[in-house]
């Protein structure tokens, strides 16, 4: 495998799974899998490359000596990556602000991943915010957005999976919108 050292803007790992994009590559996608599973010497292999143009998603900007402007958050647990978008945030209802990808064949290492769900302005606060989605986390069938806002705190999305543990065909719903109490309430 390449030496991604170097080039690795957002990385994440989970077992013998890892993605990662790169500061080279704004709009590019890389998933890994180890050779050996369970060797935690074993070389990475390339398994796909995914095209964040495709999807409406830049996965970094090109803001990259900023790290709060010019970056974006990267996520997986077993079968599910999630990853902000950065490049492409604008008024447009089609254009992505987070997506969701799932392993074709769940737990099959060398399975391709494909779009299970694009974060959408129509899914945000009111319908109408704009703003970049900074941050992401996934375990399981949860995947959960942060929106910071100076101002009046940002919010998180909760977004659950039906049904549960299964493939990129399964829904991603958002369940709640979660905001911090007002100051004065």
């Amino acid at each position: 495998v390449q030496d991604i050292s170097a080039d690795s803007r957002m990385v994440a790992i989970d077992g013998d799974t890892m993605v990662h994009s790169s500061s080279a590559d704004l709009n590019l996608m890389r998933i890994y899998r180890r050779r050996y599973p369970g060797r935690a010497s074993s070389n990475w292999l390339l398994v796909q490359e995914i095209d964040g143009d495709v999807h409406q998603c830049g996965f970094q900007s090109t803001n990259l000596n900023d790290d709060m402007i010019g970056s974006g958050d990267l996520a997986i647990h077993g079968d599910v990556i999630v990853s902000t978008c950065t490049t492409y945030a604008g008024a447009d209802d089609t254009k992505a602000f987070a997506v969701i990808f799932a392993r074709d064949v769940p737990g099959n290492l060398s399975s391709t991943w494909s779009l299970s769900h694009k974060v959408t302005k129509t899914e945000q606060l009111g319908g109408t915010d704009t703003t970049l989605i900074r941050s992401c986390a996934v375990h399981g069938d949860t995947v959960v957005l942060g929106k910071p806002d100076l101002t009046d705190g940002g919010y998180v999305l909760v977004y659950a999976r039906e049904p549960p543990d299964s493939t990129a065909t399964a829904a991603w719903t958002r369940v709640q919108l979660v905001q911090p109490p007002l100051a004065n309430a």
